[in-house]
């Protein structure tokens, strides 16, 4: 029998097969692990750029929509929804609470009703 003593022999038996090397893996990234943020508000244009952050877009509810339905299509099954409220449609007698009623919850309670695998 030889003799293999570390350091001058590394055993490494769980890194010879590349199942073993996917059972053991510390870190894996997929699809199942990412979170996509939508930004929403009351608009007619189904899009705006929002120049901060290229290649994302202000959404209305039908832009949303067919977002979350690409997004799923991908595999991304969690998004974070984020409204936007334009200046000149904040009441000041208003409370904020009904203003993000209207523009978060409503949302959110249509886009989980018919995509039932959409974590929000």
């Amino acid at each position: 029998m030889v003799n293999r003593i570390f350091p001058t022999t590394r055993l490494r038996r769980s890194r010879s097969k590349s199942f073993l090397r996917d059972l053991v893996a510390e870190n894996k990234l997929s699809s199942d692990d990412l979170i996509q943020p939508l930004f929403i508000a009351d608009q007619k244009e189904s899009q705006i750029d929002i120049p901060s952050m290229p290649g994302i877009y202000r959404h209305n509810l039908d832009s949303l929509y067919a977002e979350t339905e690409e997004l799923l299509r991908l595999g991304v099954k969690a998004i974070a929804i984020f409204p936007a409220i334009h200046p000149d449609k904040k009441i000041l007698k208003l409370p904020m609470l009904l203003i993000k009623l209207i523009l978060f919850a409503m949302p959110c309670k249509a886009l989980s009703k018919d995509f039932q695998k959409l974590f929000l």
